[in-house]
């Protein structure tokens, strides 16, 4: 599972979907703003979406994201994210509640400050590093 994806970066999550899927990932559900879900979809038909309300990740996306999560092996956060108050506090959520694997990339790298995460693998850049 992919979660990312804001009205400014839509072509995070379409890129972060596609290097999973020729790594080896047998499906990849990318969670995302609806209009970045409907830029997904026309621009390939190998990544499944799930179109969440609104232009930006929002905490209030938690009870439609957990679900989801049961079925997924490995969630990628971050990508394309952006860094409103509103979504940071949503992939804290995530990376604090949710036990199962993670990468933390982007933006969700720069929600790590004030963050307890475990079963992660952080992959920042060096401004992300130094954000750290």
């Amino acid at each position: 599972m992919v979660v990312g994806g804001s009205e400014e970066y839509v072509g995070a999550v379409y890129l972060a979907g596609l290097t999973a899927l020729r790594s080896g990932a047998d499906s990849v559900l990318a969670m995302a703003p609806s209009k970045v879900s409907w830029a997904i979809n026309a621009l390939t038909p190998d990544l499944v979406t799930k179109k969440l309300p609104g232009e930006y990740l929002r905490l209030s996306h938690w009870k439609i994201i957990q679900p989801a999560l049961k079925t997924a092996d490995v969630v990628l956060i971050g990508n394309g994210a952006g860094i409103k108050l509103e979504t940071q506090k949503l992939l804290r959520k995530i990376m604090a509640e949710w036990p199962g694997l993670k990468v933390v990339d982007a933006d969700a790298v720069k929600a790590l400050r004030h963050n307890k995460i475990s079963n992660a693998l952080i992959t920042p850049n060096r401004k992300e590093l130094a954000i750290l």
